[in-house]
């Protein structure tokens, strides 16, 4: 995977996330901020919400496309770590970020999904365009 972002050890790649999640609020108050990432093959799909007052806000106002693709490229190189050291893939990564009254910081929690969605066929296969006529030659006749 060829990516925009280097990252030299998870920790980096745990903070290019944080960052994208504590982005996505701006400056409205809240009581937990999600990030939730799906790990396809050659990209991320992401959705952010925050929570103030046990409502959900998914409105879009901070971060910027730099946070968003350096968190993917972030996503990514956590998924091959993962694979090189557990053997297992995960298929997408939820971020929460909740205040810690104790200590006046955050706290991060990462949960992993390891479940391959039903729909979803990887396949890292090309099909040529004349793959493609000959196929519809020798269905059609």
């Amino acid at each position: 995977m060829n990516s925009e972002f280097e990252f030299q050890n998870v920790e980096e790649a745990y903070q290019a996330i944080a960052d994208d999640v504590m982005a996505f609020p701006g400056e409205r108050a809240w009581d937990e901020v999600v990030g939730k990432y799906g790990v396809f093959s050659k990209m991320v799909s992401s959705e952010w919400w925050l929570v103030k007052d046990g409502r959900v806000d998914e409105k879009w106002i901070g971060g910027s496309k730099d946070f968003r693709c350096r968190a993917a490229d972030a996503v990514f190189y956590i998924r091959d770590e993962l694979m090189k050291f557990t053997g297992d893939r995960i298929w997408g990564l939820t971020c929460t970020i909740r205040p810690n009254a104790e200590s006046g910081q955050v706290k991060f929690n990462i949960e992993f999904d390891y479940n391959k969605p039903e729909d979803y066929e990887e396949s890292d296969e090309v099909i040529t365009g004349d793959e493609i006529n000959e196929s519809l030659r020798n269905l059609f006749g």
